[in-house]
């Protein structure tokens, strides 16, 4: 077989040897297409081992049929081992995030919705209760205060 032409691959795929060159900036974007697919897929993985998810203002409810769980398990698998097979082809790199930046990025959008839902701001959705500002606004100070706290753990990390 000649380099560069069509190999089976054990996946039922067909890969070309890594002749083919890219630039750093086409690299990049495949890298973080492929990452952020995987991010997703390992979502989609641990839902469907989890059967669904439920939290206080949420749920995910599982209405598969009998049998879709595993398919579906398996093609998630598959296209997670094919998101290696590219990353090892191309020698993409590996995005790595620092999980204090990331939780403090979080947070403070986190804070930043609180501050946009106090009584004040809701006026611009209409007329707002008098009663509703004594109520809402110090659970939500409530709230921003756990996040400035759970920041300051951070800060001292």
């Amino acid at each position: 077989m000649m380099a560069g032409s069509p190999r089976p691959h054990g996946l039922g795929l067909f890969y070309w040897r890594a002749r083919t060159k890219m630039n750093p900036d086409q690299k990049r974007h495949l890298a973080a297409t492929l990452c952020l697919m995987e991010k997703d897929l390992v979502q989609q993985e641990r839902l469907l081992r989890s059967r669904g998810e439920k939290g206080v203002l949420y749920e995910v409810v599982d209405t598969l049929r009998d049998g879709q769980h595993q398919k579906i398990l398996a093609q998630v698998t598959k296209l997670l081992k094919c998101i290696a097979l590219v990353k090892d082809q191309f020698s993409l790199e590996v995005e790595q995030t620092n999980l204090q930046k990331m939780l403090v990025g979080e947070l403070t959008m986190l804070s930043v919705w609180l501050q946009e839902t106090k009584t004040k701001k809701l006026r611009g959705y209409g007329t707002v209760d008098e009663e509703l500002q004594h109520r809402l606004d110090p659970l939500l100070e409530e709230m921003a205060d756990q996040i400035g706290k759970t920041l300051k753990t951070l800060a001292g990390a």
